[in-house]
């Protein structure tokens, strides 16, 4: 096996702990979410009087793409979840390659987040001045949180991740590496809350960080309704 050179250590942490930041999720921009209103001649046309709210009135008002389309279960998005990941390092033109297994189940509703991930483990692997590089991320659990929802941003707070098991593993040419702090990296994407932009509109809920000062732009979160 090829001895791992000196210059190793500090090429591969650097990447390796943005990898782990980014695990979350989540992770190409949004505009803002508005609902539709009535414009002044499409009031002119009828005279019939306004339909009372009937039962199928909520899933018009989901597929409007308000704040009420961002309530209910959403599944990870596997594919999108890779793509963002090598694209937010900055790492396409290394030929890094992410696969994402398992996902991760969203429910929203009542101003609670709980988010089960299920078994979800994202691998990059990259090769860099003739050295193999791997990294995997495990998690699995649950996490929960408070979210508040307007037609313009979700703000997520008070983030609950002690039911939250999560494990970092990172290789060099085949051999695990130990990456001091590793463990230590706070949880990123809605996992850390915070405010993000969004978009929704029927069964697709797309979500993009807000950070003063950085562009979030290959960042965004890709969710799909469960069924």
């Amino acid at each position: 096996m090829r001895a791992i050179r000196r210059q190793t250590r500090p090429a591969v942490l650097v990447p390796l702990a943005a990898a782990a930041l980014l695990l979350g999720a989540c992770s190409g921009g949004g505009g803002d979410a508005e609902e539709p209103t009535a414009t002044a001649s499409a009031a002119e046309e009828t005279d019939e009087p306004t339909a009372e709210p009937t039962e199928d009135d909520g899933g018009d008002a989901a597929a409007s793409g308000g704040a009420g389309c961002v309530e209910g279960v959403w599944v990870s998005d596997a594919e999108e979840q890779a793509a963002a990941t090598t694209s937010a390092l900055g790492m396409s033109d290394l030929g890094a390659q992410a696969t994402v297994s398992g996902d991760s189940l969203t429910t929203i509703a009542d101003g609670t987040m709980t988010t089960q991930y299920r078994d979800q483990v994202v691998e990059v692997s990259w090769e860099m001045e003739g050295q193999e590089f791997r990294m995997v991320n495990s998690w699995s659990g649950t996490l929960t949180a408070a979210i508040e929802v307007t037609n313009e941003q979700v703000v997520i707070s008070a983030v609950d991740s002690s039911a939250l098991e999560m494990t970092y593993e990172t290789y060099v040419n085949g051999e695990q590496l130990d990456v001091p702090g590793l463990e230590d990296i706070p949880l990123s994407g809605m996992a850390a809350g915070g405010t993000s932009t969004y978009t929704c509109s029927g069964d697709e809920l797309r979500l993009t960080p807000v950070v003063e000062g950085m562009d979030t732009s290959a960042m965004v979160t890709v969710l799909h309704r469960e069924g």
